[in-house]
């Protein structure tokens, strides 16, 4: 069973229906896109500070492989990390990114599956009213 961040939008001018039109869950764990398409990933998500940090290390690990002698194995190994960085916190940088836009993680919701998850938030929305 996995986890899911639910994050509202801010609610100024907006009606309830919008609200929960616009609410976005973010499921907890690996990021297994973020690891195989890391820049591709950093780009889709809109993440620019990010990606821009992700090709000044890539072009790090390629000066360091050109000029200070790190063979292709070791700068193999480093992207693999970086990488694996990206796995591990990609979907803390999807929360970041959400919470400087002003949305706000009200809670979080156990189910199997993303569309499982929506319905569990919402049915107990609809209990609290």
């Amino acid at each position: 069973m996995k986890s899911y961040a639910v994050y509202t939008p801010p609610t100024a001018n907006l009606t309830p229906t919008q609200v929960a039109e616009k609410t976005i869950f973010i499921p907890q764990g690996f990021c297994w896109p973020a690891f195989l398409f890391s820049g591709l990933w950093l780009l889709y998500r809109k993440q620019w500070l990010a990606f821009v940090a992700y090709v000044a290390v890539v072009v790090l690990f390629a000066f360091m492989g050109q000029f200070m002698g790190l063979t292709e194995g070791a700068q193999s190994i480093l992207s693999l990390l970086l990488n694996l960085l990206l796995g591990f916190e990609g979907r803390t940088l999807q929360a970041l990114d959400l919470e400087r836009r002003g949305y706000t993680r009200i809670d979080t919701v156990f189910a199997p599956q993303h569309t499982m998850a929506e319905y569990r938030f919402f049915s107990k929305q609809e209990f609290a009213q």
